[in-house]
């Protein structure tokens, strides 16, 4: 694997465009299309492309194969998870023929402890390959990295029913320099560290706004990563508090803020895990305006296990 800076110059260490930084007022999103209008665009075009840091594009033969498969199935089955695999079982005893794709290159370990079930029942599993798109007629589109000779696999499928069980997204919080480095998504620093053994920082401030942010400090906590405290946006938790994490009820939404209101122990923090609530995952749905062979369902009082009473996202869950 071979990396280069994108628009750093001279160097990563020493850039000059970072200097623009002390004038992100006066440059905000687009407006260089109305000031490098005079007298031609295409003059200034080169240069602000390449600080916008796009890659360059290979011009070379590519030497990989690719492979396309297209496939007749009763039920095609999306997500591995445990509303997943659950349908993917009810589906098999009653006779039918089930697919059940997974986008991640591994089943999670509830997941997968269930493989040889799903297996027995003729349940046919395959993971790290992503549904892309539903289109007319029942036709989904999903992409496969498959390795060796072929690099890559294209499915067509053709199903009497798609079931989609794609979960839900951890929702950001929105704050001032939310994308700055030290700033990751509670569900990812958790993932990290049980799945990867990375610590993604030294001390870690959760602020949330549902009680996963709880979840995220105890397994943190079981996996080593020292958690300085919990920053939660609502006056109340139903979660109980992990042992020895000073907690900060009715908090500012911004982590930033949240510190300055706490004490010297958030502001010595590496990193600042926001966790704003989630979001069911039902992307592909609008695509074919949801037939009703498409079967989409969530509950509507409940935000992906978590109460009204729990998450107070702006849009209420």
């Amino acid at each position: 694997l071979q990396t280069f800076t994108g628009n750093a110059w001279p160097s990563l260490d020493f850039d000059l465009a970072a200097l623009t930084q002390r004038f992100a007022a006066l440059l905000p999103a687009g407006f260089y299309y109305k000031t490098f209008m005079w007298p031609h665009w295409h003059w200034f075009e080169p240069t602000i492309r390449r600080m916008a840091g796009l890659g360059v594009a290979a011009d070379a033969h590519d030497p990989d194969r690719y492979d396309q498969v297209t496939r007749r199935i009763e039920v095609l089955v999306v997500g591995a998870g445990a509303a997943g695999i659950q349908a993917a079982l009810s589906a098999a005893r009653s006779g039918r023929q089930v697919l059940l794709l997974e986008g991640a290159a591994q089943l999670e370990p509830a997941s997968a402890a269930r493989l040889p079930e799903l297996l027995q029942v003729g349940v046919e599993v395959q993971t790290h390959c992503t549904v892309f798109g539903l289109y007319d007629h029942l036709m989904a589109a999903a992409v496969q990295p498959v390795g060796g000779n072929v690099r890559e696999r294209l499915w067509k499928l053709r199903a009497d029913r798609i079931i989609l069980a794609t979960g839900a997204f951890e929702r950001p919080m929105l704050f001032p320099d939310n994308d700055r480095p030290g700033v990751m998504l509670a569900g990812a620093v958790g993932r990290y560290a049980s799945h990867y053994g990375v610590a993604c920082g030294r001390r870690v401030v959760i602020a949330t706004a549902c009680d996963s942010g709880y979840d995220t400090a105890r397994a943190l906590i079981a996996n080593g990563v020292n958690v300085a405290a919990i920053v939660d946006h609502r006056t109340s938790a139903a979660a109980q508090e992990p042992a020895g994490v000073p907690c900060f009820a009715a908090a500012p939404s911004s982590p930033s803020r949240a510190s300055a209101r706490s004490d010297e122990l958030l502001w010595q923090a590496r990193m600042a895990s926001p966790c704003s609530g989630w979001t069911p995952t039902a992307s592909p749905v609008p695509a074919v305006g949801r037939p009703p062979s498409i079967s989409t369902r969530w509950q509507a009082e409940s935000c992906a296990g978590w109460t009204r009473q729990q998450c107070s996202c702006p849009s209420g869950c």
